[in-house]
């Protein structure tokens, strides 16, 4: 004996998975809509997975970001040195040639 399987649409599972996040509850929600406690929690998690990597992909394009940043502000401390340093270098000179 074969068993019908009831399909959702995408619209129809995002409002069935909204209504189990605000009012916390998957069985009840789960009973109200005809789906299985286990297939709503499987929607779930898949959701909760897929935000998870997503956060995960912003992260790590975050973190590139700042360590062009800190690169960047490192070579710039560097340049900065070494201008300072040539710059005192022909103060001193010049002063000694105006003596």
């Amino acid at each position: 004996m074969s068993v019908t399987r009831k399909k959702y649409s995408a619209e129809q599972r995002e409002l069935i998975k909204k209504e189990a996040r605000e009012t916390g509850s998957i069985a009840i929600v789960a009973k109200n809509h005809g789906v299985s406690y286990q297939t709503l929690a499987n929607w779930l998690n898949a959701e909760r997975k897929q935000v998870k990597r997503q956060k995960k992909h912003q992260q790590e394009g975050k973190d590139s970001r700042i360590n062009a940043l800190e690169i960047e502000a490192a070579a710039t401390w560097e340049l900065f040195k070494k201008s300072t340093l040539l710059w005192l270098l022909k103060e001193v000179d010049l002063k000694k040639a105006s003596r």
